[in-house]
């Protein structure tokens, strides 16, 4: 049965605000997974131990639910058409751009990069009995850089405060934690070229993000609360790709914009952070086949 909007309204709010303890995780690393997600992980893992595709993948994509929608999926629960985000044009999408290349999915709704780290250490990765995927794509960090508007560790609300009133004042609580948060997305891809070390890896840039919230209801203006933090963050990335072996840079954020760059256009992200149908082909297939193909020719 499909969940309810309300469900998929939850889910889009709740990143971050659902932490629980769960089994097999790091000693002492307590990780936050949204109602259900922690079952969909273990299930996505489980497929991929299991050889799914069944000869092998050439392409893997790993995220958050910006990436899960490739499936179909957020959390693992089908499409709700009052939500309009995951829908099954995505797997049609995904077979007409990439099919050739056996792709597979590890992506699981309010992911942050300490959960893909969890699960790139416990299965969502290829074991040793199969083959390396040529090229792996990665998109993660919305839902860490989301706890800086919310409840980010490190940064009291007294300091939050700060933040709105004289941005000056809290700079040092930012900074400390704009620091952590681009080590762990450096450390998520220092993992990958660990375990998969003749792997191509694309690093996206975060996209465009505006105020969450059912179709016709978000706050699509750009600038938004993200709109600073953003060009910080992927430029940083962007600098630390290219001092990688097998690691590319790539920012398809301005496609998820309108013509004149004040809003996110609410077709291409009817929510103002998941892409819609149209939104993931034209936003990030049309955007990432170009350098897919390219790794792809080159890869060994």
């Amino acid at each position: 049965m499909a969940p309810s909007a309300a469900l998929y309204l939850a889910i889009l709010l709740l990143a971050g605000n659902c932490a629980h303890a769960a089994g097999g995780e790091p000693p002492g690393q307590e990780l936050e997974w949204m109602p259900g997600c922690k079952e969909a992980a273990e299930a996505q893992l489980a497929e991929m131990q299991a050889g799914v595709p069944q000869n092998g993948t050439q392409l893997l994509f790993l995220g958050d639910s910006i990436t899960e929608i490739w499936r179909g999926t957020l959390c693992g629960k089908p499409c709700h058409p009052a939500v309009q985000l995951n829908c099954p044009e995505f797997a049609g999408l995904m077979q007409r751009y990439f099919g050739q290349y056996s792709p597979a999915v590890q992506a699981i709704a309010g992911d942050q990069v300490a959960n893909l780290m969890w699960r790139i250490q416990n299965g969502a990765l290829p074991n040793a009995n199969q083959t390396q995927p040529k090229v792996a794509v990665l998109l993660i960090g919305i839902n860490d850089l989301s706890k800086l508007g919310h409840n980010a560790p490190g940064i009291a609300p007294t300091d939050r405060q700060l933040l709105k009133a004289a941005p000056t004042v809290a700079t040092r609580q930012v900074v400390t934690f704009l620091l952590q948060y681009w080590e762990r997305i450096e450390e998520a891809v220092g993992l990958l070229q660990e375990r998969l070390p003749r792997t191509q890896i694309v690093l996206l840039g975060l996209l465009p993000a505006g105020t969450w919230g059912l179709p016709g209801a978000a706050n699509y203006s750009w600038p938004s609360k993200y709109s600073r933090a953003l060009p910080v963050v992927n430029t940083r990335l962007r600098a630390y790709a290219a001092g990688q072996p097998r690691v590319q840079y790539l920012d398809c954020g301005a496609r998820f914009l309108v013509p004149n760059g004040t809003a996110i256009d609410p077709a291409l992200m009817p929510d103002a952070l998941h892409p819609s149908a149209a939104g993931m082909e034209r936003g990030i297939a049309q955007c990432i086949k170009p350098l897919v193909d390219l790794l792809m020719q080159i890869a060994t």
